[in-house]
């Protein structure tokens, strides 16, 4: 899978994409690049969006600072919380604030370094992972950053771009 070559304080990070998505019209067995985002609310806070397709739950949510592969184990995790409950269709998650229904696996225990490249995974029950990388510093209350997309967007268009009918 192609990455994107992303410097971080002398070192290399790579930041995996899953770009098969693109090319899958449904989301029975990869999100779409378009599923998963960040923004930050009006407190300053990140925020992960994820836009289920009908019958699709959050199993689990995670930011990480990326090693090599995010997701791939030799990541710095940094929070994570998984479903413990019935089927969620929640979409929006918080930075440290497990929504009702998950449970919160690994604490958020320190504030991010507003320069820090991040990577936001979510596992839903049909596919493997979402995943977008940023840096705090270029969050804005109401734009969403997406990996399916070149420039912010407004949570409107974002939601417009969901990959499923």
């Amino acid at each position: 899978m192609p990455g994107v070559d992303v410097r971080v304080d002398g070192r290399r990070a790579w930041v995996w994409v899953l770009v098969a998505a693109l090319s899958l019209a449904s989301c029975d067995t990869s999100p779409g690049l378009a599923a998963v985002g960040v923004t930050r609310d009006a407190r300053g806070r990140p925020v992960i969006l994820y836009l289920p397709c009908p019958g699709e739950a959050i199993e689990r949510v995670q930011v990480v600072i990326p090693v090599d592969n995010p997701g791939g184990g030799d990541d710095e995790l940094l929070w994570e919380i998984r479903r413990s409950g019935r089927e969620s269709t929640e979409g929006r998650f918080v930075l440290g604030v497990p929504p009702p229904g998950y449970t919160e696996t690994v604490p958020f225990a320190r504030p991010l370094d507003p320069r820090q490249l991040v990577v936001a995974l979510v596992d839903t029950t049909t596919s493997v992972a979402g995943a977008v990388a940023f840096r705090p510093t270029a969050l804005r209350t109401g734009m969403v950053i997406s990996p399916g997309y070149r420039e912010p967007l407004s949570l409107r268009a974002f939601r417009e771009g969901a990959p499923c009918p």
